[in-house]
């Protein structure tokens, strides 16, 4: 049988929590390459596989929809959106801007926890930068980024990340840092942690919007999470 929202606020939200989870359990099967780019989804099958009941799956499906991530076949079922060069770039424009209002608001509202964490963070890139191991570097940096933006307090540019940061995962496969932009990109951290340290809020949001855009100039997705 189907979900539905119950009629009191705790029904709505245990349907709201089924649906998030089924958003974020397709979302992952795209972006591991587990769906692969030219395959249908198709609600019934992915009842099955994520087993879970219609309502949550179809609300999952509307919503990728409406981002962007899916379209609708004429023929029934979902494709994954193919971007273009132009659309990645036009991502990594708006992804500059956004990482340096997080890192500029973080700079003011940031607390000694929070800046310790990014610390504990970069000495752990350090280990995996030195090691080449670019696996837990790319889990390294989506947490440091993540801390980044949670330190800045502001939910909504938190959420507003981690939707647009969604559409680069479908590119984490497609190049491997090489070790200049590795090194590059460590130094850019800790010149960050050192403007948020200092509550420098201009200098945050340059290094910030620096570190996106030399990432999409030197064409390296793998290791700038």
């Amino acid at each position: 049988m189907d979900d539905i929202a119950g009629l009191d606020a705790n029904g709505a939200r245990r349907w709201d929590s089924r649906a998030s989870e089924a958003y974020h359990r397709i979302r992952a099967l795209i972006y591991d390459g587990s769906i692969p780019p030219d395959a249908t989804l198709v609600e019934a099958r992915l009842v099955r596989v994520l087993e879970m009941s219609r309502t949550p799956v179809r609300e999952a499906l509307h919503r990728m929809e409406a981002e962007g991530l899916l379209e609708a076949l004429p023929r029934g079922g979902y494709a994954v959106v193919t971007l273009s060069s132009e659309d990645v770039n036009d991502l990594y424009q708006i992804r500059a801007v956004l990482e340096g209002l997080a890192a500029e608001t973080a700079a003011a509202r940031s607390t000694r926890v929070a800046i310790a964490q990014l610390e504990d963070l970069y000495d752990e890139m350090d280990v995996a930068v030195q090691r080449r191991d670019d696996k837990t570097l790319i889990r390294l940096n989506r947490q440091f980024h993540r801390a980044v933006a949670a330190a800045s307090g502001n939910r909504h540019l938190e959420r507003m990340l981690d939707d647009i940061k969604g559409a680069f995962e479908r590119f984490r496969t497609d190049a491997v840092a090489d070790d200049e932009r590795r090194r590059t990109a460590h130094a850019e951290h800790q010149a960050l942690i050192e403007a948020l340290k200092a509550r420098d809020g201009a200098r945050a949001r340059r290094v910030a919007e620096e570190h996106v855009h030399h990432a999409l100039s030197q064409g390296t997705r793998a290791a700038d999470g």
